[in-house]
Protein backbone atom coordinates (compact mmCIF):
# COMPACT_ATOMS: atom_id res chain seq x y z
CA UNK A 1 0.00 0.00 0.00
CA UNK A 2 1.25 3.74 -0.60
CA UNK A 3 0.90 6.27 1.78
CA UNK A 4 0.72 10.13 1.44
CA UNK A 5 3.92 11.66 3.04
CA UNK A 6 3.12 13.13 6.17
CA UNK A 7 2.70 16.81 5.33
CA UNK A 8 0.23 15.88 2.49
CA UNK A 9 -3.30 16.34 3.83
CA UNK A 10 -5.62 13.44 2.36
CA UNK A 11 -7.18 15.20 -0.35
CA UNK A 12 -3.63 16.14 -1.79
CA UNK A 13 -2.66 12.89 -2.31
CA UNK A 14 -3.04 11.51 -5.59
CA UNK A 15 -1.70 9.02 -8.05
CA UNK A 16 0.87 11.23 -8.79
CA UNK A 17 2.66 11.00 -5.53
CA UNK A 18 3.40 7.13 -6.43
CA UNK A 19 6.62 6.63 -6.17
CA UNK A 20 7.79 3.50 -8.21
CA UNK A 21 10.85 1.63 -7.71
CA UNK A 22 12.95 0.92 -11.24
CA UNK A 23 12.10 -2.41 -11.21
CA UNK A 24 8.18 -1.39 -10.43
CA UNK A 25 7.46 0.79 -12.82
CA UNK A 26 5.12 0.02 -15.46
CA UNK A 27 6.41 -0.01 -19.38
CA UNK A 28 3.38 2.05 -20.64
CA UNK A 29 1.07 4.22 -18.52
CA UNK A 30 -1.59 2.25 -16.17
CA UNK A 31 -3.80 5.21 -17.13
CA UNK A 32 -4.66 5.90 -20.86
CA UNK A 33 -4.98 9.54 -21.75
CA UNK A 34 -8.35 11.04 -22.21
CA UNK A 35 -9.80 11.18 -25.59
CA UNK A 36 -11.57 14.18 -26.91
CA UNK A 37 -12.78 12.87 -30.08
CA UNK A 38 -16.37 13.16 -29.31
CA UNK A 39 -18.79 12.01 -31.93
CA UNK A 40 -21.95 14.43 -31.78
CA UNK A 41 -25.44 13.56 -33.19
CA UNK A 42 -25.81 15.35 -36.18
CA UNK A 43 -27.97 18.42 -36.15
CA UNK A 44 -31.66 19.05 -37.47
CA UNK A 45 -32.80 21.63 -38.89
CA UNK A 46 -36.09 22.98 -37.50
CA UNK A 47 -39.57 22.72 -39.74
CA UNK A 48 -37.26 21.06 -42.42
CA UNK A 49 -39.38 20.93 -45.80
CA UNK A 50 -42.37 22.84 -44.03
CA UNK A 51 -43.72 26.17 -44.23
CA UNK A 52 -42.11 29.43 -42.38
CA UNK A 53 -44.17 30.98 -39.66
CA UNK A 54 -45.36 33.22 -41.52
CA UNK A 55 -46.78 30.89 -44.16
CA UNK A 56 -48.08 29.06 -42.01
CA UNK A 57 -50.36 31.50 -40.26
CA UNK A 58 -51.37 33.07 -44.30
CA UNK A 59 -52.16 29.26 -45.16
CA UNK A 60 -53.85 28.29 -42.07
CA UNK A 61 -56.23 31.71 -42.67
CA UNK A 62 -56.49 30.92 -46.26
CA UNK A 63 -54.78 34.02 -47.40
CA UNK A 64 -52.08 32.53 -49.63
CA UNK A 65 -53.18 34.28 -52.58
CA UNK A 66 -53.93 37.72 -51.36
CA UNK A 67 -52.16 40.76 -51.61
CA UNK A 68 -49.23 41.86 -49.44
CA UNK A 69 -51.25 44.22 -47.86
CA UNK A 70 -53.76 41.62 -46.77
CA UNK A 71 -51.09 39.60 -45.45
CA UNK A 72 -49.75 42.18 -43.50
CA UNK A 73 -52.76 42.67 -42.22
CA UNK A 74 -54.12 39.28 -41.31
CA UNK A 75 -50.11 38.94 -39.46
CA UNK A 76 -50.68 41.81 -37.44
CA UNK A 77 -54.44 40.54 -36.28
CA UNK A 78 -52.77 37.07 -35.29
CA UNK A 79 -50.31 38.76 -33.83
CA UNK A 80 -52.65 40.71 -31.57
CA UNK A 81 -54.64 37.90 -30.72
CA UNK A 82 -51.80 35.90 -29.51
CA UNK A 83 -51.86 32.59 -31.75
CA UNK A 84 -49.31 30.60 -33.39
CA UNK A 85 -49.53 28.28 -35.82
CA UNK A 86 -48.58 24.34 -35.85
CA UNK A 87 -48.00 22.23 -38.26
CA UNK A 88 -50.08 19.48 -38.57
CA UNK A 89 -48.92 16.03 -40.71
CA UNK A 90 -50.52 13.23 -42.27
CA UNK A 91 -49.39 9.75 -42.68
CA UNK A 92 -47.86 10.74 -46.18
CA UNK A 93 -45.75 14.01 -44.42
CA UNK A 94 -48.44 16.50 -46.11
CA UNK A 95 -48.59 19.51 -44.17
CA UNK A 96 -51.69 21.36 -42.84
CA UNK A 97 -51.63 24.35 -40.66
CA UNK A 98 -54.24 25.36 -37.89
CA UNK A 99 -53.48 28.51 -35.00
CA UNK A 100 -53.96 27.85 -31.56
CA UNK A 101 -52.85 29.72 -28.48
CA UNK A 102 -48.93 29.76 -27.61
CA UNK A 103 -49.73 28.16 -23.97
CA UNK A 104 -51.82 25.23 -25.54
CA UNK A 105 -48.68 24.23 -28.20
CA UNK A 106 -46.96 22.15 -25.68
CA UNK A 107 -49.67 20.12 -24.90
CA UNK A 108 -50.54 19.26 -28.83
CA UNK A 109 -47.34 18.74 -29.39
CA UNK A 110 -46.87 16.33 -26.37
CA UNK A 111 -49.80 14.26 -27.15
CA UNK A 112 -49.66 14.27 -30.55
CA UNK A 113 -46.62 13.12 -32.50
CA UNK A 114 -47.88 14.68 -35.77
CA UNK A 115 -48.13 17.85 -34.88
CA UNK A 116 -45.21 20.16 -34.68
CA UNK A 117 -44.41 23.73 -33.20
CA UNK A 118 -43.31 26.18 -35.52
CA UNK A 119 -40.48 28.53 -34.30
CA UNK A 120 -40.94 32.34 -35.35
CA UNK A 121 -38.60 34.78 -37.73
CA UNK A 122 -37.74 38.18 -37.05
CA UNK A 123 -40.61 40.45 -38.90
CA UNK A 124 -39.76 43.96 -39.91
CA UNK A 125 -42.21 46.30 -40.01
CA UNK A 126 -43.30 45.49 -43.93
CA UNK A 127 -43.86 42.09 -42.98
CA UNK A 128 -41.27 40.34 -44.62
CA UNK A 129 -39.36 37.72 -42.72
CA UNK A 130 -35.49 38.10 -42.45
CA UNK A 131 -33.05 36.10 -41.28
CA UNK A 132 -30.39 38.04 -38.52
CA UNK A 133 -27.45 36.00 -37.38
CA UNK A 134 -27.31 37.91 -34.02
CA UNK A 135 -31.11 37.84 -33.10
CA UNK A 136 -33.27 35.91 -35.35
CA UNK A 137 -32.18 33.29 -36.94
CA UNK A 138 -32.33 29.33 -36.11
CA UNK A 139 -30.03 27.35 -38.19
CA UNK A 140 -30.27 24.19 -37.04
CA UNK A 141 -32.41 22.39 -33.74
CA UNK A 142 -31.95 19.07 -32.20
CA UNK A 143 -35.08 17.65 -32.79
CA UNK A 144 -37.07 16.97 -30.05
CA UNK A 145 -36.50 20.63 -28.94
CA UNK A 146 -37.99 22.35 -31.56
CA UNK A 147 -41.85 21.94 -30.39
CA UNK A 148 -40.29 23.42 -26.45
CA UNK A 149 -38.90 26.52 -27.88
CA UNK A 150 -42.00 26.97 -30.43
CA UNK A 151 -44.14 27.25 -27.23
CA UNK A 152 -41.52 28.57 -25.20
CA UNK A 153 -42.22 32.22 -23.62
CA UNK A 154 -38.35 32.65 -24.92
CA UNK A 155 -38.47 31.62 -28.38
CA UNK A 156 -36.68 34.41 -29.67
CA UNK A 157 -33.47 34.23 -27.15
CA UNK A 158 -33.49 30.10 -26.98
CA UNK A 159 -33.12 30.23 -30.90
CA UNK A 160 -30.03 31.90 -30.93
CA UNK A 161 -28.38 28.71 -29.47
CA UNK A 162 -27.55 25.75 -30.42
CA UNK A 163 -28.01 22.32 -28.40
CA UNK A 164 -27.56 18.67 -29.04
CA UNK A 165 -28.46 15.71 -26.63
CA UNK A 166 -26.54 14.40 -24.61
CA UNK A 167 -23.41 12.13 -26.40
CA UNK A 168 -22.69 8.98 -25.24
CA UNK A 169 -18.76 9.96 -25.25
CA UNK A 170 -19.82 12.42 -23.31
CA UNK A 171 -21.20 10.58 -20.36
CA UNK A 172 -17.95 8.83 -20.53
CA UNK A 173 -16.16 11.72 -19.76
CA UNK A 174 -18.82 12.76 -17.22
CA UNK A 175 -17.78 9.64 -15.38
CA UNK A 176 -14.20 9.77 -15.22
CA UNK A 177 -12.38 9.25 -12.27
CA UNK A 178 -11.23 12.88 -10.89
CA UNK A 179 -8.37 11.26 -8.92
CA UNK A 180 -6.65 10.28 -12.04
CA UNK A 181 -8.17 13.08 -14.74
CA UNK A 182 -8.47 16.23 -12.53
CA UNK A 183 -9.60 17.88 -15.32
CA UNK A 184 -12.66 16.26 -15.71
CA UNK A 185 -14.00 18.26 -12.74
CA UNK A 186 -14.09 21.68 -14.47
CA UNK A 187 -15.23 19.84 -17.99
CA UNK A 188 -18.39 18.49 -15.85
CA UNK A 189 -19.18 22.33 -14.91
CA UNK A 190 -18.41 23.43 -18.16
CA UNK A 191 -20.49 21.15 -20.12
CA UNK A 192 -23.86 21.02 -18.10
CA UNK A 193 -23.93 24.38 -17.35
CA UNK A 194 -26.35 26.31 -19.89
CA UNK A 195 -28.27 22.51 -20.51
CA UNK A 196 -31.98 21.88 -20.88
CA UNK A 197 -33.52 19.44 -18.74
CA UNK A 198 -36.56 18.50 -20.65
CA UNK A 199 -38.97 16.00 -18.51
CA UNK A 200 -41.09 15.05 -21.49
CA UNK A 201 -43.81 12.78 -19.17
CA UNK A 202 -45.29 16.03 -18.22
CA UNK A 203 -43.51 18.94 -20.58
CA UNK A 204 -41.84 20.95 -18.31
CA UNK A 205 -38.60 21.96 -19.06
CA UNK A 206 -35.71 24.28 -17.24
CA UNK A 207 -32.33 25.78 -18.48
CA UNK A 208 -29.45 25.39 -15.93
CA UNK A 209 -27.90 29.07 -15.35
CA UNK A 210 -25.20 27.67 -12.56
CA UNK A 211 -24.07 24.56 -11.58
CA UNK A 212 -21.70 22.95 -8.89
CA UNK A 213 -19.63 20.31 -9.52
CA UNK A 214 -19.17 17.23 -6.01
CA UNK A 215 -16.67 14.63 -6.22
CA UNK A 216 -18.23 11.06 -4.67
CA UNK A 217 -15.04 10.54 -2.26
CA UNK A 218 -13.51 12.18 0.53
CA UNK A 219 -10.28 11.42 -1.73
CA UNK A 220 -11.00 14.01 -4.17
CA UNK A 221 -13.44 16.28 -2.44
CA UNK A 222 -14.52 17.01 1.50
CA UNK A 223 -17.31 18.25 0.33
CA UNK A 224 -18.64 14.68 -1.20
CA UNK A 225 -22.23 13.88 -1.15
CA UNK A 226 -23.03 11.97 1.80
CA UNK A 227 -23.64 8.25 2.01
CA UNK A 228 -23.79 5.65 4.23
CA UNK A 229 -26.10 3.93 6.77
CA UNK A 230 -28.89 5.86 8.44
CA UNK A 231 -31.13 4.72 11.57
CA UNK A 232 -33.84 3.45 8.98
CA UNK A 233 -31.40 2.02 6.33
CA UNK A 234 -28.96 3.55 3.81
CA UNK A 235 -28.63 7.54 2.98
CA UNK A 236 -30.24 8.14 -0.41
CA UNK A 237 -27.73 9.10 -3.24
CA UNK A 238 -27.77 10.41 -6.84
CA UNK A 239 -25.68 7.46 -7.72
CA UNK A 240 -27.23 6.19 -11.29
CA UNK A 241 -30.04 3.51 -10.89
CA UNK A 242 -28.69 -0.43 -12.14
CA UNK A 243 -30.93 0.16 -14.71
CA UNK A 244 -31.68 0.85 -18.21
CA UNK A 245 -31.67 4.74 -18.83
CA UNK A 246 -31.50 7.40 -21.39
CA UNK A 247 -27.92 8.23 -20.45
CA UNK A 248 -24.98 5.63 -19.34
CA UNK A 249 -24.59 6.31 -15.72
CA UNK A 250 -26.00 9.59 -15.44
CA UNK A 251 -29.24 10.66 -13.84
CA UNK A 252 -30.90 13.77 -13.44
CA UNK A 253 -32.72 13.05 -10.22
CA UNK A 254 -34.46 15.14 -7.10
CA UNK A 255 -32.52 14.47 -3.66
CA UNK A 256 -34.68 15.79 -0.72
CA UNK A 257 -32.59 16.70 2.10
CA UNK A 258 -33.39 18.44 5.43
CA UNK A 259 -32.75 21.81 4.17
CA UNK A 260 -35.17 20.94 1.11
CA UNK A 261 -35.14 19.57 -2.34
CA UNK A 262 -31.92 19.56 -4.59
CA UNK A 263 -31.77 18.95 -8.53
CA UNK A 264 -28.63 17.15 -9.15
CA UNK A 265 -27.47 14.95 -11.99
CA UNK A 266 -25.54 11.98 -10.34
CA UNK A 267 -22.55 10.42 -12.10
CA UNK A 268 -20.27 7.32 -10.52
CA UNK A 269 -18.15 9.59 -9.18
CA UNK A 270 -19.72 13.18 -9.00
CA UNK A 271 -23.35 14.43 -8.73
CA UNK A 272 -23.79 17.83 -10.31
CA UNK A 273 -25.69 20.39 -7.85
CA UNK A 274 -28.21 23.21 -9.90
CA UNK A 275 -27.79 26.21 -8.21
CA UNK A 276 -29.74 28.61 -10.25
CA UNK A 277 -32.24 27.70 -13.01
CA UNK A 278 -35.32 28.70 -15.46
CA UNK A 279 -38.66 27.30 -16.04
CA UNK A 280 -38.33 27.62 -19.95
CA UNK A 281 -41.93 25.81 -20.85
CA UNK A 282 -43.99 29.04 -18.84
CA UNK A 283 -43.05 32.09 -17.50
CA UNK A 284 -42.08 31.80 -13.66
CA UNK A 285 -39.47 32.98 -11.49
CA UNK A 286 -35.67 31.72 -11.46
CA UNK A 287 -35.02 29.41 -8.81
CA UNK A 288 -31.33 30.58 -7.28
CA UNK A 289 -29.99 28.73 -4.31
CA UNK A 290 -28.95 24.73 -3.55
CA UNK A 291 -32.67 24.39 -3.21
CA UNK A 292 -35.02 23.58 -6.40
CA UNK A 293 -38.62 23.92 -6.14
CA UNK A 294 -39.51 25.05 -9.34
CA UNK A 295 -38.60 21.13 -11.14
CA UNK A 296 -39.18 18.22 -9.29
CA UNK A 297 -37.76 15.08 -10.76
CA UNK A 298 -38.55 13.08 -7.28
CA UNK A 299 -40.49 10.00 -9.27
CA UNK A 300 -37.75 7.37 -10.82
CA UNK A 301 -40.15 7.84 -14.11
CA UNK A 302 -39.92 11.05 -14.46
CA UNK A 303 -36.05 11.10 -14.47
CA UNK A 304 -36.18 8.15 -16.91
CA UNK A 305 -38.26 10.75 -18.89
CA UNK A 306 -35.91 13.73 -18.40
CA UNK A 307 -33.73 14.27 -21.77
CA UNK A 308 -30.45 16.49 -21.74
CA UNK A 309 -29.69 19.04 -24.05
CA UNK A 310 -26.21 20.43 -23.72
CA UNK A 311 -25.09 23.99 -25.43
CA UNK A 312 -22.91 23.29 -28.23
CA UNK A 313 -21.02 25.84 -27.33
CA UNK A 314 -20.49 24.55 -24.02
CA UNK A 315 -19.08 21.23 -24.96
CA UNK A 316 -16.88 23.13 -27.11
CA UNK A 317 -15.46 24.82 -23.84
CA UNK A 318 -15.62 22.14 -21.91
CA UNK A 319 -13.16 19.88 -24.41
CA UNK A 320 -10.98 22.40 -24.60
CA UNK A 321 -10.65 22.62 -20.98
CA UNK A 322 -9.64 18.87 -21.35
CA UNK A 323 -7.15 19.15 -23.96
CA UNK A 324 -5.15 22.02 -22.35
CA UNK A 325 -6.21 24.80 -25.30
CA UNK A 326 -8.14 26.50 -22.75
CA UNK A 327 -7.80 27.21 -19.28
CA UNK A 328 -10.02 27.64 -16.53
CA UNK A 329 -8.56 31.27 -15.72
CA UNK A 330 -9.21 32.85 -19.69
CA UNK A 331 -12.40 34.80 -18.82
CA UNK A 332 -14.74 35.93 -16.07
CA UNK A 333 -14.12 36.29 -11.88
CA UNK A 334 -12.21 33.18 -10.99
CA UNK A 335 -14.00 33.32 -7.50
CA UNK A 336 -17.23 32.88 -9.48
CA UNK A 337 -16.03 29.28 -10.26
CA UNK A 338 -15.85 28.57 -6.72
CA UNK A 339 -18.73 26.69 -5.06
CA UNK A 340 -21.53 28.11 -2.18
CA UNK A 341 -19.80 26.21 1.23
CA UNK A 342 -19.93 26.90 4.79
CA UNK A 343 -17.42 24.05 5.99
CA UNK A 344 -14.08 22.54 5.59
CA UNK A 345 -12.51 25.77 4.94
CA UNK A 346 -9.03 24.30 5.71
CA UNK A 347 -9.49 21.48 2.75
CA UNK A 348 -7.76 22.21 -0.23
CA UNK A 349 -10.61 21.01 -1.95
CA UNK A 350 -12.79 23.56 -0.59
CA UNK A 351 -11.06 25.69 -3.54
CA UNK A 352 -11.48 23.53 -6.54
CA UNK A 353 -12.73 25.64 -9.46
CA UNK A 354 -15.79 23.28 -10.60
CA UNK A 355 -18.66 26.04 -10.59
CA UNK A 356 -20.40 26.94 -14.03
CA UNK A 357 -22.68 29.53 -15.44
CA UNK A 358 -24.24 28.86 -18.47
CA UNK A 359 -23.60 31.68 -21.81
CA UNK A 360 -27.10 33.02 -21.22
CA UNK A 361 -25.88 34.24 -17.53
CA UNK A 362 -21.93 34.10 -17.26
CA UNK A 363 -22.48 38.01 -16.11
CA UNK A 364 -21.44 38.20 -12.52
CA UNK A 365 -24.89 40.00 -11.38
CA UNK A 366 -26.69 36.46 -12.58
CA UNK A 367 -24.62 34.44 -10.67
CA UNK A 368 -25.92 32.75 -7.04
CA UNK A 369 -23.99 34.46 -4.44
CA UNK A 370 -21.23 32.77 -2.16
CA UNK A 371 -19.49 33.62 0.96
CA UNK A 372 -16.15 34.23 -1.54
CA UNK A 373 -18.75 36.31 -3.52
CA UNK A 374 -20.69 38.15 -1.32
CA UNK A 375 -18.15 40.74 -0.61
CA UNK A 376 -18.40 42.24 -4.68
CA UNK A 377 -22.14 43.18 -3.78
CA UNK A 378 -22.16 46.43 -3.70
CA UNK A 379 -24.86 46.77 -0.65
CA UNK A 380 -22.41 47.89 2.37
CA UNK A 381 -19.87 45.96 3.75
CA UNK A 382 -19.55 43.05 5.20
CA UNK A 383 -16.62 41.68 7.39
CA UNK A 384 -17.49 38.26 7.38
CA UNK A 385 -17.32 38.38 2.88
CA UNK A 386 -14.12 40.97 3.61
CA UNK A 387 -12.24 37.71 5.36
CA UNK A 388 -13.97 35.10 2.65
CA UNK A 389 -12.83 37.06 -0.25
CA UNK A 390 -9.45 37.41 0.81
CA UNK A 391 -8.83 33.94 1.55
CA UNK A 392 -10.21 32.74 -1.60
CA UNK A 393 -7.71 35.06 -3.71
CA UNK A 394 -4.69 33.61 -1.33
CA UNK A 395 -5.41 29.87 -1.80
CA UNK A 396 -6.09 30.61 -5.75
CA UNK A 397 -2.96 32.27 -5.65
CA UNK A 398 -0.84 29.97 -3.52
CA UNK A 399 -2.72 26.84 -2.88
CA UNK A 400 -1.71 24.60 0.25
CA UNK A 401 1.05 27.28 1.26
CA UNK A 402 -1.88 29.76 1.30
CA UNK A 403 -1.93 32.52 4.31
CA UNK A 404 -4.53 34.69 5.93
CA UNK A 405 -2.76 38.10 6.67
CA UNK A 406 -3.73 39.58 9.91
CA UNK A 407 -4.01 43.14 8.62
CA UNK A 408 -7.40 41.40 6.66
CA UNK A 409 -8.89 40.19 10.00
CA UNK A 410 -8.17 43.78 11.49
CA UNK A 411 -9.57 45.24 9.02
CA UNK A 412 -12.88 42.75 9.22
CA UNK A 413 -12.48 43.60 13.19
CA UNK A 414 -12.86 47.65 12.21
CA UNK A 415 -16.28 47.30 10.15
CA UNK A 416 -18.10 45.00 12.45
CA UNK A 417 -20.50 45.87 14.78
CA UNK A 418 -19.52 46.19 18.82
CA UNK A 419 -21.42 42.98 20.55
CA UNK A 420 -22.02 40.89 17.30
CA UNK A 421 -21.08 37.18 17.11
CA UNK A 422 -19.22 37.99 14.14
CA UNK A 423 -17.03 40.46 15.63
CA UNK A 424 -16.33 37.96 18.41
CA UNK A 425 -15.46 35.21 15.50
CA UNK A 426 -12.95 37.61 14.28
CA UNK A 427 -11.40 38.57 17.27
CA UNK A 428 -11.28 35.06 18.20
CA UNK A 429 -8.95 34.68 14.83
CA UNK A 430 -6.55 37.53 15.96
CA UNK A 431 -5.93 35.50 18.90
CA UNK A 432 -4.67 32.58 17.07
CA UNK A 433 -1.75 34.76 15.50
CA UNK A 434 2.05 34.46 17.28
CA UNK A 435 3.11 37.75 18.71
CA UNK A 436 5.07 38.55 15.94
CA UNK A 437 3.59 36.75 13.13
CA UNK A 438 1.48 38.97 10.20
CA UNK A 439 -0.03 35.67 8.77
CA UNK A 440 -1.26 32.07 9.92
CA UNK A 441 -1.97 29.30 7.36
CA UNK A 442 -5.08 28.65 5.53
CA UNK A 443 -4.72 25.09 4.85
CA UNK A 444 -4.98 22.38 7.70
CA UNK A 445 -5.89 25.20 10.37
CA UNK A 446 -8.40 23.37 12.09
CA UNK A 447 -8.66 26.19 14.45
CA UNK A 448 -8.89 29.06 11.92
CA UNK A 449 -11.43 26.57 10.62
CA UNK A 450 -13.85 26.32 13.30
CA UNK A 451 -14.64 30.29 13.49
CA UNK A 452 -14.81 30.76 9.66
CA UNK A 453 -17.40 27.61 9.49
CA UNK A 454 -19.74 29.91 12.38
CA UNK A 455 -18.98 33.55 10.14
CA UNK A 456 -19.89 31.02 6.76
CA UNK A 457 -23.45 29.80 8.33
CA UNK A 458 -23.81 33.56 9.50
CA UNK A 459 -23.41 34.65 5.68
CA UNK A 460 -26.57 32.52 4.69
CA UNK A 461 -29.21 35.33 5.21
CA UNK A 462 -27.14 37.95 3.45
CA UNK A 463 -26.44 35.60 0.54
CA UNK A 464 -30.24 34.69 0.44
CA UNK A 465 -31.33 38.77 0.40
CA UNK A 466 -28.11 39.28 -2.63
CA UNK A 467 -29.81 36.24 -4.78
CA UNK A 468 -33.11 38.06 -4.69
CA UNK A 469 -31.07 40.74 -7.38
CA UNK A 470 -29.76 37.69 -8.87
CA UNK A 471 -32.96 36.49 -9.74
CA UNK A 472 -34.43 40.14 -10.93
CA UNK A 473 -31.00 40.35 -13.13
CA UNK A 474 -31.71 36.95 -14.65
CA UNK A 475 -35.45 37.54 -15.64
CA UNK A 476 -34.12 41.20 -17.58
CA UNK A 477 -31.63 38.36 -19.49
CA UNK A 478 -34.38 36.13 -20.35
CA UNK A 479 -36.70 38.90 -21.17
CA UNK A 480 -34.45 40.88 -23.40
CA UNK A 481 -35.80 39.89 -26.78
CA UNK A 482 -39.33 40.40 -25.87
CA UNK A 483 -41.13 42.64 -27.81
Amino acid sequence: MIAAAPHMRRDEFTAEATNWSAAEAPEEPLVPPISTAIQLPAQVTVCESRRSYDDAVLHACNQTTATDKEKIKTLALVDSMDLQPIAILNAQGKENNALTNKSYISDLTGDHGHIHGIIPSKRFPDGSEKNLSCVACSPTMQRGLENLIAASPYTNLLKQREFVELPPDVCTLLNKDWDFFPKIKGFSARVLAGAILFNTLNGQAIMINTIEMYGRTKLVDAHRETFGKQKDGVQSTSLPPPIKKLYTNVWPMTLYRADGPKLVIGTLVSNALVTSSMRLDIKQQPSVGGMTNNFLLDAINSSLSTKIFIDRDCLKDALALVDGTKALGDSGFLACRLRQIRSKFDWLSAYALCRATGPLTEAHVCQPYTVFTLGNQDAGRNPGAHVFRAIAKAVLENGAAAQLAKRTVETAVAIAAQGSSVRSSLEAILGQYEPDAVTIPIIGNEKLNKELEFIANGLSSSITNANDTVQREIVRVFSILDH
